[in-house]
């Protein structure tokens, strides 16, 4: 095993790498992670799934660009996307809260430090889980208020 590498960062002293270690759902030979590669998978049979119901409309793009792009709508209102390997719902609060207490899911964090409070990520080794939590994500938006957008 190699040893661990100091690297200087902005605001922290050092950053102590360690070489990491092969696991499942880890960067094969390719350089593919196979997590996310399943996590992808798993969310193209939610979007079969969902492809009848009439107010659910399917991912606009695959990977990138705007933010929900790349995830499931209900009447125009994002309630599923694959993020970084897992899939990613909107849930009341209390289930978003039940769901990290209980492990199975975490707190989403899109990236700009601060969680959002009606989402939770789900790994997909939780995957048995997925269509369920799909299946509340979209009953939550469609009885969701309304909100009117900040400007």
């Amino acid at each position: 095993m190699s040893q661990p590498r100091r690297l200087r960062t902005r605001g922290v002293p050092w950053l102590v790498l360690r070489p990491a270690r092969a696991r499942v759902g880890s960067a094969d030979e390719s350089g593919i992670d196979r997590a996310v590669v399943d996590a992808e998978a798993l969310f193209d049979r939610l979007v079969e799934r969902f492809r009848d119901d009439p107010g659910v409309t399917p991912p606009s793009q695959r990977k990138g660009g705007k933010f929900g792009a790349s995830g499931l709508k209900a009447d125009g209102k994002l309630f599923a996307m694959v993020s970084k390997g897992e899939l990613v719902v909107k849930l009341p609060r209390a289930r978003v809260e039940e769901l990290v207490a209980d492990r199975t899911g975490k707190p989403f964090d899109p990236g700009h430090g601060r969680v959002m409070k009606e989402w939770v990520t789900i790994a997909p080794r939780h995957a048995r889980l997925w269509s369920g939590l799909a299946d509340e994500a979209r009953r939550f938006v469609g009885t969701a208020p309304q909100r009117s957008r900040r400007r």
